[in-house]
């Protein structure tokens, strides 16, 4: 991209890339003025000029300077766009038009910058002088340069993106519920609670009431109206319960994304220039774009989900173990298998999405230099090579892509197996309650089994939503990265 080249050196390389291409025309737009008077007059002689390079092509040089004119086998003198005077150097100081004025205004300046510059040689030579002898009296306290100096300098400006390893850190996640506010977060946790607890209730009060049609129902018949109005109320602090819930959750949200986009930005714009140089800027889209779109939308829904599921779990092995105790003996062995596939699946899950956020980098900076680099690009004819390494690098983000999406299906044949073996237990202590006299009701026995049946899709998306929780909050580290780089100025200034 050439990102860290100064003007000059982009005008050399573009002059050296054009002179390799070998063609008949050059067209060459102002290529010295660059660069000081003396690499211009060199790269004039040794490239540009009659005995140059480029001596047997055709060479168009446009210039504002005329320095060279009188080397130019033919100067045509251009004013809005049209051609007012041609011809040789000597033919046109001849005519005294508008090239003679130019050529004795130029004479004029040139001799008076040399007047200039040999004063300031003086005035160079006399502080030389100076410097030097006071250098004398320290020359003993100098040191020459380290050579790990040298050699950090000969090094790539621009570094690899890293990855980070092993688990998030909790300083991770308290960083995004500060952002989020703590005092919300506990009351969405206390409000879906309340949801979660609700609609329990109303499924063992309507559990309550169909046993009163059993013959075997031991209890006095309540009034089917109070029977209703008390299903209905459950329904009511249930269903507020969860609006306050999602309320809560929305406002946490909005407050994450703000307070951690605000900093990003504001760090950004006091960012030096070396740190621009140094960090390619697909990095910087990519933080500012995938991450922040993360952090917005994805990662409130991964925490609905997670609480949800984790809550739902909780009922379901609660009313199970409620209408069926011996179900106890079956959650220990498929808690232990199941905590050994989270162990095995959840760090694999984190890791590839950290590749996935990673090369998807320099998707977005190749993209990025090849437009703004098209014309050079389809000038010298290098479109094949550009793509063949668009595709590359598209081509691993994909397979990053891929694995995740393989490791994902591995977890789910593993989780229908524990989902499966919760169903059957659950059905089988149900069907055998009324053999061994447990003194269990039907309704009971009902809503076991119906809390059952979707365990399995409960445990798949449990894991699930902790893996994404976890490979989605690697945003949150990645914004806190760039929110935290060296500024170049402080934030205020003291007056």
């Amino acid at each position: 991209k050439g990102i860290n080249l100064s003007g000059g050196q982009k005008s050399r390389i573009s002059l050296a890339r054009a002179v390799y291409q070998q063609d008949d025309v050059y067209l060459l737009d102002d290529p010295l003025s660059a660069v000081d008077a003396h690499v211009g007059r060199h790269i004039f002689n040794h490239v540009v000029g009659p005995s140059g390079l480029l001596s047997a092509k055709t060479r168009i040089l446009v210039t504002h300077g005329l320095t060279y004119t009188k080397e130019a086998e033919e100067i045509l003198v251009m004013s809005d766009g049209s051609i007012i005077e041609r011809g040789k150097f000597d033919e046109l100081l001849k005519q005294e038009r508008v090239f003679s004025k130019l050529m004795e205004e130029y004479a004029k300046l040139s001799s008076e910058e040399e007047e200039d510059e040999d004063e300031a040689v003086d005035d160079i030579e006399k502080f030389t002088a100076k410097v030097l002898d006071e250098s004398k009296d320290r020359e003993d306290t100098l040191t020459k340069t380290p050579e790990t100096e040298t050699e950090e300098g000969e090094k790539k400006l621009i570094k690899k993106e890293g990855v980070e390893q092993g688990r998030v850190k909790s300083t991770v996640y308290l960083e995004y519920i500060r952002a989020a506010s703590i005092p919300l977060f506990i009351a969405f946790l206390v409000t879906f609670a309340v949801y979660q607890g609700f609609q329990m209730l109303r499924s063992f009060w309507l559990s309550a009431w169909s046993n009163e049609n059993d013959p075997a129902y031991p209890g006095e018949k309540m009034d089917q109206g109070a029977r209703q109005g008390i299903y209905i109320a459950l329904g009511l602090i249930e269903s507020i319960g969860f609006m306050f819930s999602l309320a809560f959750l929305l406002y946490a949200g909005l407050n994450a994304s703000k307070r951690l986009h605000a900093p990003l930005i504001r760090n950004l714009l006091r960012s030096p220039v070396l740190f621009f140089d140094t960090t390619p800027l697909g990095r910087i889209l990519n933080r500012c774009s995938k991450d922040i779109e993360t952090i917005d939308s994805q990662l409130p829904l991964n925490t609905l989900y997670f609480i949800m599921c984790i809550y739902s779990i909780i009922t379901t092995l609660l009313v199970i173990v409620i209408s069926t105790p011996l179900f106890i003996v079956v959650i220990i062995p498929l808690a232990v298998i199941y905590v050994l596939f989270l162990t095995f699946y959840v760090p694999t899950a984190r890791q590839l999405k950290r590749l996935e956020s990673v090369n998807r980098s320099p998707v977005f900076s190749h993209f990025g230099e090849s437009i703004q680099g098209a014309a050079s690009i389809r000038a010298y004819g290098r479109v094949g090579e550009f793509c063949l390494s668009s595709e590359e690098k598209v081509d691993t983000f994909i397979r990053c892509k891929y694995l995740n999406t393989v490791s994902n299906r591995w977890l789910a044949v593993r989780l229908e197996f524990i989902g499966n073996c919760v169903i059957f237990f659950a059905a089988l202590f149900a069907t055998f309650s009324k053999e061994w006299n447990w003194g269990v009701s039907a309704g009971l026995v009902g809503v076991s089994v119906s809390y059952a049946l979707n365990i399995t899709e409960v445990l798949n998306f449990a894991v699930r939503q902790i893996s994404d929780v976890e490979s989605n909050i690697v945003s949150v580290e990645r914004v806190r990265e760039y929110s935290e780089t060296p500024n170049e100025v402080r934030h205020s200034i003291d007056r």
